[in-house]
């Protein structure tokens, strides 16, 4: 028969495996509450014995005559060990005391209104006691204040006055101040005074010396400033070790703030190569320069140059791709006869002939010229430059902007201009019959070969300006400008029929989305793709800063994206301006725009595809510089043999306006170098004639082509690469340096060589 153990009594394997685990979570519980209580029993009974020793030497201070009161090498000098190891109930505890003046304003103070002439007006005495427990390092300080008998006398000597500052200039408290100065007898060797609450630290009583005085001053997670022995190889410190004269004071200070971390990244990549623009090498302006080039993949630039005497020329030049000059030698060739040529412009026609255009006041008014220039030579194949008549010959014509049309073999020039005729700033156009110059819109359209373009009344008294143009393939004209009529900045455009008259009713507002913000001039610009897709670019205000947008438009102004594309990737504050555009062949469009996220203006470009998508990761820099000079003005053209973008601009980096142009593409495929030394150098001194920079410093990078510096001082840093030792120079970094690197902070600089 089998037998039922169901009911009888018993403890199966697993139940007495979890009994014993959770008597040995228990024992372990109870063991570590047991060692955690002996350890506050412990530590509690050495705070006992450190308060005990720091009531007993107070009182010991306290009964001591007043002139005794001070420590061997202290502030104030008297017979106290400035610190003393003791053992005490089995611990070991370490007795610093620190004896000063204090200066109260009960009659006045040092320095103040009124003021003390005798600042010592009693002692105050701090014991501090440290040991090391269980639970680490720590201290108990106690203090006390000790007044003299009778009346206070002044004491011999001169007073140091120590501020201690941030980088903002806002006072340290709590600073920690290091002074010694061993020229003297009794020397002084203070330790661990501290500034009061407004960063201040007097040594009252100091003996004369003669930059005797050896001061340095920290703080926890702070940078260290100092004074500096005059030495054979630092002969002049920038601030040399302190002087105290008898009855006088010596005012120093220091600026220390908290420490900061900086990360430095070496990399190589397939850079823009820039070139310089022009040949004038006499130290004056180039500016406002304009791009164009032919289906050859020649490049064209035209610019306004200055002269000595202040007088502005229109000059240009032809590049290969490679940027080597064509014309004349390499020499500037110079457009027209205008003293005072400014904005000028530039375009081609499908045979190679060049038409320039731009302003010129040498008659007293400002008013619009242009010419016909062989693409050879630079040579003008039209009699003379032609300027542009109106019916308003007394008022200023200006800011040009051209594009050529071509229709059943004829060339025309379509020029458009702002126009202060009726008392403000209207948009006017004229066409120009490419093979002489002469206007086209006569008289049937216009009796002066120009046409109003806004739809704006003329004399309303608000501003239209900075216009651009394009031209369609059926011949119509679409133009754009910047517009006052609703109280601030817009955006306007107007499309008119190669007859010259305007197609619109009302003129287009361009961004669709109804916004308080300014659309900023002078920087709209217009292109037309391949299908007669308007694409118009602005910079605009709407986040509280600069960005760039753009909207894309069919043949009959109906916006074909939902709304206006933000194009810049810069998420801050910065500011992007003066956009400009152009398209290639596969109908990609390229905008390029003066950018200013690094603290200083760079020129930026992306990549669009048409549905306004960025193709690039990052928006790319395209000037290749190191330093933190300002870039102006960008212009664009595609170079039809390959799609590339080829840019134009100005920058101020030799001290005045020159001219640069550059192709572009998409660098972001980098390759991290290692083993390269970099030389890191800050603008802090310790040092004058000869330079000593307080951090100047060689790294490597590593496998990663990183170099990580921690806890380094707020300064602003420099970094050069030797290329005979390394094979790379340092062609631009990002941000550009110098670079700030401010307190408490983590920052990042990308160094990329060639």
């Amino acid at each position: 028969m089998k037998k039922n153990f169901k009911n009888e009594k018993g403890f199966s394997l697993v139940e007495i495996l979890v009994s014993v685990l959770l008597v040995s979570a228990f024992t372990v519980t109870v063991f570590t509450l047991v060692i955690h209580s002996i350890k506050v029993t412990a530590n509690n009974k050495y705070i006992l014995s450190a308060k005990t020793l720091v009531n007993k030497k107070l009182e010991y201070i306290r009964s001591l005559p007043y002139d005794d009161i001070g420590t061997i090498s202290g502030a104030v000098n008297g017979i106290i060990p400035d610190s003393e190891d003791v053992t005490n109930n089995n611990g070991h505890f370490t007795i610093d005391t620190y004896i000063n003046y204090i200066d109260d304003d009960f009659d006045g103070t040092d320095g103040g209104s009124p003021s003390d002439a005798i600042p010592n007006d009693y002692k105050t005495a701090r014991v501090k006691v440290s040991w090391s427990g269980s639970f680490g390092d720590q201290s108990i300080s106690g203090y006390t204040n000790i007044a003299p008998r009778g009346v206070e006398t002044a004491l011999d000597g001169g007073t140091l006055a120590i501020s201690v500052h941030d980088a903002n200039g806002l006072p340290v408290e709590d600073a920690l101040i290091d002074i010694f100065n061993d020229s003297i007898a009794p020397m002084v060797d203070i330790e661990g005074e501290y500034s009061n609450s407004i960063g201040v630290y007097k040594l009252f009583g100091a003996l004369e010396s003669i930059e005797g005085y050896e001061i340095s001053v920290t703080k926890e997670g702070y940078s260290v400033d100092a004074t500096y022995p005059r030495t054979a190889t630092n002969t002049n410190p920038t601030k040399p070790h302190a002087t105290v004269l008898d009855s006088l004071r010596t005012d120093i200070s220091f600026a220390i703030d908290l420490l900061s971390d900086l990360s430095i990244d070496v990399v190589t990549a397939n850079l823009p190569s820039n070139f310089g623009v022009g040949s004038d090498a006499a130290g004056e302006d180039q500016s406002n320069s304009r791009i164009i080039i032919d289906p050859s993949g020649n490049i064209y630039v035209i610019w306004q140059d200055f002269t000595s005497s202040g007088d502005a020329k229109i000059h240009a030049q032809k590049y290969n791709s490679s940027g080597v000059a064509q014309w004349n030698s390499g020499d500037d060739v110079v457009v027209g006869t205008a003293n005072q040529g400014v904005l000028p412009d530039i375009e081609i026609d499908s045979s190679g002939n060049l038409y320039a255009c731009w302003g010129d006041d040498s008659g007293g008014n400002q008013e619009i010229y242009a010419i016909r220039l062989d693409s050879n030579t630079g040579i003008k194949s039209w009699t003379g430059e032609e300027k542009i008549e109106t019916a308003a010959s007394s008022d200023d014509q200006m800011s040009p902007r051209l594009k050529i049309s071509e229709d059943n073999g004829n060339t025309f020039v379509n020029i458009v201009f702002q126009d202060n005729r009726n008392g403000e700033f209207d948009i006017f156009v004229s066409r120009l019959d490419a093979s002489n110059g002469s206007p086209v819109w006569v008289p049937s359209v216009s009796a002066d070969g120009e046409v109003a373009v806004s739809s704006d009344t003329l004399d309303d008294g608000t501003n239209q300006y900075a216009p651009y143009i394009d031209v369609s393939s059926g011949e119509e004209l679409f133009i754009v400008w910047t517009d006052e009529r609703d109280g601030k900045l817009d955006v306007y455009a107007q499309k008119f029929a190669s007859s010259g008259i305007a197609i619109w009713p009302n003129d287009l507002m361009i961004p669709t989305q109804a916004t308080s913000s300014d659309q900023l001039s002078p920087s709209t610009a217009i292109d037309i793709d391949s299908l007669d897709k308007v694409y118009v670019v602005w910079a605009d205000d709407r986040n509280g800063d600069y960005d760039i947008y753009a909207q894309k438009y069919d043949i009959d102004g109906n916006a074909l994206w939902a709304n206006d594309v933000k194009l810049n990737s810069d998420t801050g504050s910065a500011d992007q301006t003066q956009p400009a555009i152009a398209i290639d062949s596969n109908n990609d469009f390229f905008v390029v725009w003066a950018d200013e996220r690094n603290g200083n203006q760079d020129i930026y470009g992306q990549k669009f595809n048409s549905n306004g998508s960025s193709t690039w990761s990052v928006d790319m820099r395209i000037n290749i510089d190191t330093g933190t000079y300002n870039q102006y003005n960008p212009d664009i053209s595609i170079n039809p043999t390959n799609d590339m973008p080829y840019i134009t601009w100005e920058s101020d980096d030799g001290g005045d306006l020159n001219i640069y142009a550059s192709s572009f593409g998409d660098y972001s495929s980098e390759t991290d170098l290692d083993g390269i030394d970099v030389q890191i150098r800050g603008e802090k001194r310790i040092g004058e004639n000869p330079i000593i920079y307080k951090y100047e410093e060689t790294h490597t990078s590593d496998a990663s082509g990183d170099i990580i510096l921690n806890n380094i001082e707020w300064d602003s840093y420099s970094f050069f690469v030797d290329a005979t030792s390394t094979g790379y120079t340092l062609v631009m970094t990002i941000p550009p340096m110098p670079l700030n690197l401010d307190p408490d902070t983590s920052s990042n600089i990308k160094l990329y060589l060639k």
